[in-house]
């Protein structure tokens, strides 16, 4: 019941809202008040709305007043919804994932058409689960992790679940053989770490703790018999027909193990739905069939109630390698120990266009309309990274906080801008985190800066002739007399008295004509030709629009932009091989096209 400019005495209604948060089974949602069994949204005159928004437990917008959602963010206050589904927390954060277009599946399937009934039922409550296989969540993860934190935007509670148990099992979920048997004590250890993880990320969002629970919490003192009983309802032909099983089964085999993985997953939904009447669930793309099953579960065991799920999109770059696979061959993880704020950061802040954009929609918690605007900002203004740097300074704050994002600001600074007084604050952790291999220089080896100079180059140029031509800087100080005695005392940094910082210029500082003296050049030279002898059997275009694309990166890199560059070498390399066994049609914006071989010919 829909009640529009209804006069409500002021008196009661706060009688009323106060017997109602007094309520323990008060359901806690946004956007409506539920008063009996009946779900209204309460339209107020100004004089009402003035006494009743004073109230801690309402907010007013645009002109309706509204209870506000138990979670809170820390830098978005704005009401985020897209959706005109206003009577149903969980119908609206669904359909702002739809927007955004982070719903590649749902079970069931069509679920705000053919079930929006069942749908605006939902309680509101979400979950998301994460096994501890390795010591930290990587950057994959991570889109599961800031869309489970964004169903609070719509007073929907947010709920993770590390898999301390189904960990020890292994999900055959994405595999086309068995998983290797990790060691008890060392998935216990990193179940820990990542519950610590996620509370953490959860604070950084959130100003309320978000609930995270372990499933070895109830599994570890299941008796076997009590387990056998709670799979009673559980089909094996459902189970034989999900997707990865069936995969296995035609190829290399499953263990029972593994295939028993599926009846501890959907036991974890049926506890969360007893403890926190939880029947929303979101996870990977690969992670339909136990959806399926899970809800099924729930249907046969918890008196017949409805429950959903949505699987997310897998990220993936340009050349369709899961998105991550790119610091030093491996993941870009959440945690400082393995992937630094900076490398996260500038991860972030080097990613192609394309690629930016993408993550940016599906990432990011800011208002989707912000987030078009930003992209049409950046559209606007290519060459100016609008895109990456919002990407990079609000995942990494919601990562690694404001002093993690501070961190990652001051070593950008210091690397590629040559702010010596971001050089000069950082630690010496921070300073060898930041550049990573470091060579070591006996005082005996050195007398002079020209010897310093020759030490520090790893190639064959001579650095005490090179640094003449201005391409030599020790911390921040160009120098250019080789013969210049070396005074320790001067050259080392102020908090870290056995480190200084050598910085060797730019190419174009540096470059005699026709000649590269830099390994990075070498190796960008080494791929063009490489694209080049592998478009031989192709078209002529082809080869022509290699030569283009070269071309015009080179025009839009600095040879500064070093992680930038090697990224996309990497990126290049991968594209190479995939060139050479002819998988692929196109690579970026070219378009292979096969030479036509005569009939006749040879």
């Amino acid at each position: 019941m829909q009640l529009k400019e209804r006069k409500i005495s002021t008196t009661l209604l706060l009688i009323v809202c106060k017997m109602a948060f007094s309520r323990r089974s008060w359901p806690q949602r946004c956007g409506f008040l539920v008063i009996g069994s009946t779900v209204s949204r309460i339209w107020l005159t100004s004089q009402y709305c003035a006494e009743m928004s004073a109230l801690p437990q309402f907010r007013r917008v645009d002109g309706v007043l509204q209870r506000c959602g138990v979670f809170r963010f820390r830098h978005l206050c704005k009401q985020l919804s897209t959706s005109t589904l206003s009577c149903s927390p969980l119908a609206n954060y669904f359909s702002e994932l739809k927007t955004r277009g982070l719903v590649q599946m749902s079970y069931p399937s069509n679920l705000d058409t053919d079930f929006k009934g069942d749908l605006l039922a939902l309680p509101p409550v979400a979950y998301a689960g994460f096994d501890p296989t390795a010591k930290s969540l990587h950057i994959g993860n991570l889109l599961i992790v800031v869309n489970l934190l964004r169903s609070a935007q719509f007073g929907v509670r947010p709920i993770a679940v590390v898999g301390g148990a189904t960990a020890l099992i292994g999900d055959p979920s994405g595999r086309s053989a068995e998983r290797e048997t990790q060691d008890k004590d060392i998935l216990m250890e990193n179940a820990k770490t990542i519950t610590a993880q996620l509370k953490s990320i959860g604070n950084n969002v959130l100003k309320e703790e978000i609930t995270v629970v372990d499933n070895n919490e109830w599994f570890k003192e299941m008796p076997m018999v009590d387990y056998l009983r709670n799979c009673k309802q559980l089909r094996v032909g459902e189970m034989l027909r999900m997707g990865a099983v069936r995969a296995r089964l035609e190829g290399s085999g499953i263990s029972f193990t593994e295939f028993s993985y599926q009846t501890m997953q959907a036991y974890d939904w049926a506890m969360l739905l007893k403890k926190y009447d939880c029947r929303f669930q979101i996870g990977g793309s690969d992670q339909l069939g136990h959806l399926n099953i899970g809800a099924h579960y729930i249907k046969r065991t918890c008196g017949e109630k409805f429950a959903a799920g949505v699987c997310l999109p897998l990220v993936t770059d340009s050349a369709g390698n899961k998105l991550g696979k790119s610091v030093g061959g491996g993941d870009v993880w959440l945690s400082a120990e393995l992937t630094s704020p900076f490398h996260f950061y500038q991860f972030l802040r080097q990613l192609h266009d394309t690629e930016a954009e993408q993550m940016y929609k599906l990432y990011s918690l800011a208002p989707w309309e912000d987030v078009l605007s930003k992209i049409q900002e950046h559209r606007s203004n290519l060459g100016k990274w609008i895109a990456q740097d919002a990407l990079a300074i609000e995942l990494t704050q919601i990562v690694h906080g404001n002093e993690g994002l501070c961190t990652a600001q001051r070593c950008s600074r210091a690397l590629f801008q040559g702010s010596m007084t971001d050089v000069r604050s950082l630690s010496r952790t921070e300073l060898v985190t930041l550049f990573g291999n470091t060579i070591k220089v006996a005082r005996s080896e050195v007398g002079t800066m020209g010897d310093l100079a020759d030490r520090t180059r790893t190639d064959s140029i001579k650095g005490s002739a090179l640094m003449t031509k201005g391409a030599f800087k020790v911390n921040g100080e160009k120098i250019i007399d080789n013969t210049t005695p070396l005074v320790f005392e001067r050259i080392v940094l102020p908090n870290a008295n056995d480190l200084t910082l050598i910085c060797w210029g730019g190419c174009a500082e540096y470059m005699s004509a026709g000649r590269a003296h830099s390994k990075l050049q070498l190796l960008v030279l080494k791929t063009y030709r490489d694209f080049l002898r592998a478009a031989r059997p192709l078209d002529q275009s082809v080869r022509q629009q290699v030569q283009t694309e070269f071309r015009e990166a080179a025009k839009r890199y600095h040879p500064s932009d070093i992680l930038l560059i090697e990224h996309n070498l990497r990126r290049a390399n991968n594209q190479l091989k995939q060139l050479k066994t002819g998988s692929v049609t196109s690579i970026g914006n070219i378009t292979i096209k096969r030479k036509q071989e005569n009939d006749g010919g040879s």
